[in-house]
């Protein structure tokens, strides 16, 4: 603050008391104050005047949340089972609490600022709410996540169609050919059976 001063010709010790009005912000939170008296004895005096200081003084200033980030930010894309980390960092004091909700709806309250989802399952595609409060007031952030399949379980997948598709032909080929020899085995019985009832007849000369 601004130097207070009184001027005195006097030379009885004198009390004075001076005092200072602060508006702390959030910013002075923790903010250290002090007073100190220099007394002033003129061309006649030390070089160096007396001086004495009180002790330090701390401010605590309470405030509502107050996030670090973008309320709103860019969609957030993340493959199927990968990790998906989510940063609600905000300032408070008191301490708040977060409480996060999930696509699904479900919510979990935490004093982590943090949300770690390890393996992304499909359940995890959508938007999260991040609840700020404390004491003297509340946000919100919100995340929208964009989850995309993961290319081994397409590949996956492709092979295993790629393999079904194989043995069902291989069946459907091994039905074909195991149909047309019993179809061949079946004319040459019809064959045999013919000649057997149409046996030559021997004839009187």
């Amino acid at each position: 603050g601004q130097p207070q001063s009184i001027n005195s010709t006097g030379t009885k010790p004198v009390t004075q008391n001076f005092s200072v009005d602060i508006s702390p912000g959030r910013e002075e939170d923790g903010a250290q104050y002090w007073c100190e008296a220099k007394l002033e004895l003129g061309p006649e005096g030390p070089k160096l005047p007396p001086v004495e200081t009180s002790q330090n003084i701390t401010a605590t200033v309470h405030y509502q949340p107050h996030l670090e980030g973008s309320s709103h930010p860019d969609t957030i894309r993340v493959r199927e089972g990968e990790l998906l980390r989510l940063n609600c960092s905000a300032v408070a004091n008191p301490p708040p609490t977060y409480t996060w909700t999930y696509p699904s709806g479900r919510r979990e309250a935490s004093h982590a600022d943090v949300l770690t989802i390890n393996s992304t399952t499909v359940s995890d595609g959508g938007k999260f709410t991040c609840s700020v409060v404390n004491l003297l007031g509340n946000v919100t952030k919100e995340f929208d996540v964009e989850l995309q399949a993961n290319p081994t379980g397409i590949i996956i997948g492709v092979v295993v169609a790629v393999v079904l598709v194989i043995v069902a032909s291989g069946l459907v080929a091994y039905y074909c050919y195991r149909q047309k020899r019993m179809d061949q085995y079946n004319v040459k019985e019809v064959f045999s059976r013919s000649h057997s009832r149409h046996s030559a007849v021997p004839t009187a000369d």
